[in-house]
């Protein structure tokens, strides 16, 4: 079930308001494919272990900036390259990145417990990260 399944979001005002999954519509109707965000991710993971955790969900290949077409992401703070713990995995579509949240919420990968949001919005961490090489 998707039951919780909104994404909070503001207005040029500033105003928040909250619109329900199935009104997001496509990706191309958004401009950014389905994602969600990793919390808590061991320093040294790779993209494989986060791939074998996400089995059975659909994943996506998308265009990352300056990378070829990738379906996880570790995200790397810019100014070292140092790992932050963070990744971002691309979905086919919203439903399943939601079914992932749901199903895969504080899953261990290594010995960590992962955190996972869906990630609503287009240039998450941009500015204090980069995709790993």
């Amino acid at each position: 079930m998707l039951r919780r399944c909104t994404a909070a979001l503001r207005t040029a005002g500033g105003q928040k308001f909250f619109i329900a999954l199935r009104d997001l519509g496509s990706r191309s109707a958004r401009g950014w494919p389905p994602r969600v965000r990793l919390r808590g991710l061991p320093f040294g993971v790779h993209e494989d272990e986060i791939r074998r955790c996400f089995e059975g969900f659909s994943l996506a290949q998308v265009d990352v900036e300056n990378a070829e077409k990738q379906d996880v992401v570790i995200l790397r703070r810019t100014r070292d390259h140092l790992p932050t713990g963070h990744a971002l995995v691309y979905f086919t579509d919203w439903e399943e990145a939601c079914r992932a949240r749901e199903e895969k919420q504080r899953t261990y990968i290594g010995n960590r417990w992962i955190e996972i949001y869906v990630d609503w919005s287009p240039d998450w961490f941009a500015s204090e990260t980069s995709p790993s090489d």
